[in-house]
């Protein structure tokens, strides 16, 4: 088999291992994905929880507030209402009074009623939120599973493959490996097959008596345009 048919051969093997490859990394990208989801949804489900909890901190004291208006109210018409006040002018005031505390109260009564309705939305939002929590935590350990099964799968076809190559390296001529090696590690594809007179490499013409020289000769003939190594199978 001449060198060229070899190192042909040699980079269907490559080829095959680097898209194993990417595949690898393909799934290590769908675990990471699904871990970022995860992590997103316990963030919002701590976020809301928090804003919640902040919101029931101050229901409760506008409550107190309540209470102490309540109280304070109370106590204030029962000594508008009792033989304390001793002139017009001090019940006047004491009526004034009640009336701001009235308004007051009635205030904080919308401030809490309102609060109430945000918080029932809050837990409602927090339900939902803790349901994602929970699907994006079995879509993550089901992803794990699958791409631990895939990623073995593959590993193992690599390595099935990096057998075949070494196999494959034994038998190819030294200077013609290391040609190959330097041309793929900077044109990424070292030989390019050529197609009726084009060059699948550049998608340029290939000459006539380059292509010949390919096909018979055993030596490397590569291409004028772009430096591959050609791979002519017919004239």
């Amino acid at each position: 088999m001449r060198p060229v048919e070899q190192l042909w051969q040699l980079q269907q093997i490559d080829d095959e291992i680097a898209a194993r490859e990417e595949r690898l990394k393909e799934w290590a990208a769908h675990r990471q994905k699904r871990a970022q989801s995860l992590s997103q949804a316990r963030e919002s489900f701590a976020h809301r929880r928090q804003e919640l909890q902040q919101q029931q901190v101050q229901l409760r004291q506008l409550e107190l507030d309540l209470q102490d208006m309540e109280s304070r109210l109370q106590k204030m018409q029962q000594r508008l209402y009792s033989n304390a006040i001793r002139s017009p002018k001090e019940a006047s005031a004491l009526q004034a009074e009640i009336e701001q505390l009235r308004q007051q109260k009635s205030a904080v009564e919308d401030q809490i009623l309102e609060l109430l309705l945000e918080v029932d939305e809050q837990k409602v939002a927090l339900q939902g939120l803790e349901r994602e929590e929970g699907q994006a935590l079995e879509e993550l350990e089901a992803g794990r599973q699958q791409a631990a099964h895939q990623e073995a799968q593959i590993s193992e076809q690599i390595e099935q493959l990096q057998h075949r190559r070494t196999e494959q390296v034994e038998s190819i001529p030294s200077p013609a490996l290391d040609r190959y090696e330097q041309l793929r590690r900077t044109l990424g594809q070292a030989v390019a097959r050529v197609q009726g007179s084009t060059c699948e490499g550049c998608h340029l013409e290939v000459a006539l008596l380059t292509r010949k020289a390919a096909l018979l000769g055993d030596e490397l003939v590569r291409c004028e345009t772009c430096g591959r190594i050609l791979y002519v199978t017919s004239l």
